[in-house]
């Protein structure tokens, strides 16, 4: 039967797209695919403060340009925070990475431009892994300034890490079966858990040991990804299309899972992954985050909306433009939100649950 719902990765190549993360098939090898592993250097630069052309579009990237009067609005895919919230880093399509070491007041340019989908970050915000719609895996080791090259060239649909970077997960394929692919050392070696599907998501506990992946299922491990295990909702069930997007509590044992499509629905889970309850309100979700202890969960689709009661109640917290990805601090007081419709949007932050925001770059 053919798929009736098409991802946002795949919606990215579009003008008026909407984008959430990646997709891809075919196993990595161990750390490269004869191009050699030599760290791409990215030293880009402070923000701007009074134009938006940026510099060089090549390795050593160049000046952002400026957060505030930007000219150019970038179609932002994925973000990512440290725990404390300090560190930020955003991918955006057919552009750069950006990060910003101050709670996203000011911003850098990093790497190079390509149609970046997916980023991770380590819980200090210094081991960093992000992928393109079709490409490689990317990783670094000091805070986005210098990135490796990883893995072989494939569409990934999605990364998580674990707190001290050491446990990495990626899945690849959104529009043909990928499979699971998890590494030890910090991606400089990647090991295929040989499950086969349309993965579109994937988070991780803070150890690294329970780790949760979804597309049109939702499968759980317990044991770092060296073996699977099918629960959840299954698409036969009312409201169920693809799975979307996922996030985890830092013990693992509190999940969110967003369905898209027209009719998405959100699901938590209590128990590892074992059981769900449906929960928010039908509309077509593209991204979930969660707080370190799960009490507190945000996730967006036309609009944003937090919960701060582990999903049992939802309330909306942002209106400005679409949201189209978010991260959220371990102790969801600061989050960050990325926009995307048309020719572009633009990066947000909120240092109080959500109450108020300040648009940055």
């Amino acid at each position: 039967m053919p798929r009736l719902c098409l991802r946002p990765s795949l919606l990215s190549l579009l003008a008026a797209a909407i984008v959430s993360c990646g997709g891809g098939s075919g196993p990595p090898g161990a750390g490269g695919d004869g191009e050699g592993d030599a760290a791409v250097a990215a030293t880009g630069g402070n923000a701007g403060n009074t134009s938006d052309t940026g510099g060089s579009s090549g390795p050593t990237g160049g000046t952002a340009g400026s957060p505030t009067s930007a000219s150019k609005t970038r179609f932002w895919s994925a973000v990512a925070s440290s725990a404390d919230g300090t560190k930020l880093v955003a991918t955006a399509a057919g552009d750069f990475i950006y990060t910003s070491a101050d709670s996203g007041e000011t911003w850098s340019q990093r790497a190079t431009s390509q149609d970046w989908m997916m980023v991770a970050s380590s819980a200090d915000g210094s081991k960093l892994i992000a992928g393109p719609i079709d490409g490689y895996l990317y990783t670094s080791v000091d805070s986005g300034l210098t990135w490796t090259k990883r893995a072989t060239r494939q569409s990934w649909a999605g990364v998580a890490s674990s707190n001290d970077g050491t446990k990495l997960v990626a899945v690849s394929s959104s529009t043909s079966p990928g499979s699971i692919f998890t590494s030890a050392d910090s991606g400089v070696t990647w090991t295929d858990a040989h499950v086969s599907g349309y993965w579109n998501s994937v988070a991780s506990s803070a150890d690294g040991t329970k780790v949760v992946a979804v597309g049109d299922g939702i499968f759980v491990s317990t044991d770092s990804g060296a073996t699977w295990t099918q629960n959840g909702p299954k698409k036969a069930d009312a409201w169920i299309s693809d799975w979307f997007s996922v996030a985890s509590s830092a013990d693992g044992s509190r999940l969110i899972a967003a369905t898209g499509a027209d009719w998405g629905a959100l699901y938590v889970s209590g128990d590892w992954g074992t059981t769900w309850t449906k929960t928010g309100d039908v509309t077509s979700w593209s991204k979930v985050a969660s707080s370190g202890d799960g009490t507190k969960l945000v996730a967006v689709a036309g609009n944003a909306f937090i919960s701060k009661d582990s999903g049992a109640t939802w309330i909306q917290i942002f209106s400005s433009s679409i949201p189209r990805c978010t991260a959220m601090s371990a102790d969801g007081q600061k989050l960050v939100i990325g926009t995307g419709v048309g020719v572009g949007g633009n990066l947000y932050t909120s240092t109080d649950v959500g109450k108020t925001w300040t648009k940055r770059f």
